[in-house]
């Protein structure tokens, strides 16, 4: 787990994202796996957030978020 968050995290850190989004057949490959438990979901969450990174699920994709407030509402 820490693995796949560790390479999330440093994408992010290297290409300065606040944002990154995959697709959820990318997500698969990333995580080299066929199928994805809710378990595995939560753990990769919980990791995710000792970086302050936020995993959000969509129909589409699957979002990762910086925990912080980049993009104000005025």
């Amino acid at each position: 787990m820490k693995a796949i968050s560790g390479e999330i995290s440093d994408h992010m850190r290297r290409e300065a994202l606040d944002v990154l989004t995959m697709r959820w057949p990318r997500f698969y490959t990333f995580c080299e796996r066929d199928r994805i438990k809710e378990s595995f979901i939560d753990a990769l969450a919980a990791q995710l957030k000792t970086e302050s990174i936020l995993l959000v699920q969509g129909h589409a994709v699957v979002a990762f978020v910086k925990d912080f407030d980049f993009s104000p509402m005025r």
